[in-house]
């Protein structure tokens, strides 16, 4: 009996930490990175997967769409599919993806895609992180 009850507080101790997905809830935050030249870039995260990226470089903001898989926060940046003035359609495409981790209120990004010219950065890049602003 006493086997029976180890067995099943195991169990159930597996099950939920397994089946928690690690998500945290970045609704309605932002996250910012100072640059070198002392601009600011950021991300501000919507309600329902919706974002928007700011560079301060370019002094541009860009719209895109966030999930999670697994533990692993997936950035989509979207760009107008033509950047011609006089075709431009409203018709948007994935520009870039990026790829995070969460760690104590900081975004480290872990994957970056162009996907236009199919180049892919993968590995942990400690110096290239946001941290949680709101």
């Amino acid at each position: 009996m006493i086997m029976e009850n180890r067995f099943f507080m195991l169990s159930a101790i597996l099950f939920f930490s397994c089946s928690s997905s690690g998500q945290i809830d970045i609704e309605n935050t932002r996250w910012e990175r100072e640059l070198d030249s002392g601009c600011i870039s950021y991300w501000d995260f919507e309600s329902k997967g919706d974002c928007e990226f700011y560079n301060c470089n370019f002094e541009k903001i860009f719209s895109g769409t966030y999930e999670f898989n697994q533990d692993t926060l997936v950035l989509k940046e979207l760009d107008y599919v033509s950047q011609s003035p006089i075709n431009r359609s409203y018709e948007k495409e994935v520009k870039y993806v990026y790829k995070y981790i969460i760690r104590n209120d900081s975004l480290i990004r872990v994957y970056y895609e162009d996907v236009k010219y199919e180049r892919k950065v993968v590995g942990l890049k400690k110096n290239f992180f946001y941290r949680k602003s709101k």
